[in-house]
C-alpha cells in the first residue's frame, strides 16, 4: 500500500514538472504524419539501398566508406528509419522532447512554466532546416546530432553542480556521443566541450572526471576516422567540382568573408525564427531589467528592427528587382564562384549581420555585467557562430535556388542550423530570468507571446513546406 502511494506521489510530481514534454511528444508525433519520407535525399537513400545493395546493410556501409562518407553510424540508422517510417516519427517526437528536456535541465529550475518555455523554444527551431533535403535524412544529420550534443552538455552541467546523475544517463550520454561525433563538425565541438568541462572540474577540485575523458576519446577517434576516411575525400572532390570549382584556389580570408556574408543573408535577410526569437527576448530582457541603462534598452531593439525590416518587410515586395530579391539572387548567382566583394549586395549582409551581432553582445553584457552567466551566453553565441564560420571552409556551404516559385527555400541553408540552435539556447536561458520577474504581467505576457510566436512559426513553415503529404 505504501509502495502504491509512493509511486502515485512520484507520478504526480513527474507529470507536474514534465507534462509540457509529453505534450511536445504528442504534438510532434501527430504532425510528423504530414511529412513525406520519400523526398529528395530520403528518396535517394531508400532507392539506392534497395536497387544497388539489395537491402544488404553491410555492402552499403562498405561502399559508402570507400566512396562517400564516414557517417557509418548516422547513415545506416537513416536507412532503418526510411524502411520503417513509423519508427522515425516516434524517434523524431522523442528527439524534440529530449531537446526541450535537455534545455530544461540546463536551466535547473523545476517549474512547469519553465518546462513549457523550453518546449515552445524547441518548437521554434525552423522546420526549413529539417525538410530542405528530406525530413528523415536532414533531421538525423542535423537536429538529432545537435539534440544529443545539448543533452551531453546538460549531463555535464548536472555533474558540475553535484546533482545526482543516474547510471542510465551515463549510458545514454556515451551512446549520444558516438552518434553525435559521427557528424564531422560535431566531433570537433565535442572535443572542445570535453576539454572545457575537464578544466572546470579541475578548477572545482575534482581533478578528473572519467566522463570527460571518455567523451574526448570518442570524439577525437571519430574525428581521426573522418579525416582518414577515403569516402570523405571522394565526396570532397565531387563537392568542389559541383559546388565551387575554384574553391581550392581561394584563400582562407576570402572563404571566411564569403561565409560571413552568406550567414548575413540567411539570418538578417530572411524571416529566421531563431534570430527573431533571440532578438525579441533580448529586447524584452533589457526593457524589464533595472540594471540596463536607457541607451542599452534602445540598442537592444536594433537586432529585432534589422530582422523585421530586412527579413520580413522587404520580403513583402515581390517585384523581381526588389532589394530583398537582389540580395538573395546575388548570393545564389555567385554561389559557385568568388563574388565581387565590393558589390553592395555582398557587403550589405556583412554590415547588417555585424551590427546585429555587436548589438546582441552588448545587450547580453547589459543584462549580465561582469557575471559568469553573461560569459556563458557569449560562449554559446561564439560556439554557434564559430561553427557556421567553420562550415564556410567547406565547398558545400553554398546557396542555390532549388524551387523556382519560392526563393526562401535554399540548398545548404540547413548548415546554418548550428547557429540557429545556439540562438535558441541563449533565448531559453534569458527567458528563465524574465520569468523570475515579480511582475505577473511580464511573466504571463512572455509565456503568451512565446506561445503565439511558436504557433505562427510552425503554421508559416507548415503552410510553405513543399515536403508535406498532399
Amino acid at each position: 500500500m505504501e509502495e502504491k502511494s509512493t509511486f502515485k506521489s512520484w507520478l504526480f510530481l513527474f507529470l507536474k514538472s514534465y507534462w509540457p514534454m509529453l505534450v511536445c511528444f504528442a504534438f510532434v508525433f501527430a504532425i510528423s504524419f504530414f511529412f513525406r519520407t520519400d523526398y529528395l535525399d530520403d528518396a535517394y537513400f531508400i532507392d539506392i539501398f534497395e536497387r544497388d545493395f539489395d537491402f544488404n546493410i553491410f555492402s552499403f556501409i562498405e561502399d559508402h566508406y570507400n566512396s562517400w562518407s564516414s557517417r557509418l553510424i548516422i547513415e545506416p540508422i537513416t536507412i532503418l528509419m526510411l524502411e520503417v517510417p513509423f519508427l522515425w516519427r516516434v524517434c523524431q517526437a522523442l528527439m524534440m522532447s529530449l531537446l526541450a528536456y535537455s534545455l530544461y535541465r540546463i536551466i535547473n529550475k523545476r517549474n512547469s512554466f519553465i518546462a513549457l518555455i523550453c518546449v515552445l523554444a524547441a518548437l521554434v527551431y525552423p522546420l526549413i532546416y529539417n525538410y530542405e533535403m528530406g525530413f528523415v535524412t536532414t533531421s538525423l544529420n542535423y537536429l538529432w546530432t545537435m539534440t544529443f550534443c545539448i543533452y551531453i552538455i546538460s549531463v555535464l552541467i548536472r555533474i558540475y553542480r553535484h546533482e545526482k546523475v543516474y547510471a542510465f544517463s551515463y549510458v545514454l550520454t556515451i551512446l549520444a556521443a558516438f552518434y553525435c561525433a559521427n557528424e564531422e563538425i560535431m566531433s570537433v565541438a565535442l572535443v572542445l566541450l570535453a576539454t572545457i568541462f575537464a578544466i572546470l572540474f579541475y578548477k572545482q577540485g575534482e581533478k578528473k572526471h572519467w566522463l570527460c575523458y571518455v567523451l574526448a576519446l570518442i570524439a577525437f577517434s571519430e574525428l581521426i576516422f573522418a579525416i582518414t576516411c577515403p569516402g570523405n575525400r571522394v565526396r570532397y572532390d565531387a563537392s568542389v567540382a559541383s559546388f565551387f570549382p575554384s574553391f581550392n584556389q581561394t584563400n582562407f580570408f576570402t572563404k571566411i568573408l564569403i561565409g560571413y556574408s552568406r550567414i548575413g543573408v540567411c539570418f538578417t535577410f530572411s524571416d529566421n525564427a531563431a534570430m527573431l526569437l533571440v532578438a525579441m527576448v533580448l529586447a524584452l530582457a533589457n526593457l524589464t531589467s533595472k540594471k540596463s541603462p536607457i541607451f542599452m534598452k534602445i540598442i537592444s531593439f536594433v537586432p529585432l528592427l534589422i530582422v523585421l525590416i530586412f527579413g520580413v518587410l522587404l520580403k513583402l515586395d515581390t517585384s523581381e528587382y526588389s532589394f530583398y530579391h537582389e540580395i538573395w539572387n546575388f548570393a545564389i548567382d555567385n554561389s559557385k564562384i568568388v563574388p565581387d566583394m565590393s558589390n553592395i549586395y555582398f557587403l550589405f549582409p556583412v554590415l547588417t549581420l555585424s551590427v546585429a551581432i555587436i548589438c546582441l553582445v552588448a545587450s547580453i553584457l547589459a543584462i549580465y555585467p561582469f557575471k559568469w552567466k553573461g560569459a556563458i551566453l557569449l560562449g554559446i553565441l561564439l560556439l554557434g557562430f564559430g561553427t557556421q564560420i567553420g562550415l564556410s571552409l567547406t565547398p558545400t556551404s553554398t546557396l542555390s535556388k532549388y524551387f523556382e516559385d519560392a526563393n526562401s527555400y535554399l540548398v545548404a541553408i540547413r548548415s546554418q542550423s548550428f547557429f540557429a540552435m545556439s540562438l535558441i539556447v541563449i533565448s531559453v536561458i534569458i527567458l528563465k530570468d524574465i520569468l523570475d520577474n515579480d511582475n505577473q504581467l511580464v511573466k504571463y505576457g512572455t509565456i503568451s507571446g512565446l506561445f503565439i510566436f511558436a504557433s505562427v512559426c510552425l503554421s508559416y513553415y507548415l503552410v510553405n513546406c513543399p515536403a508535406l503529404i498532399s
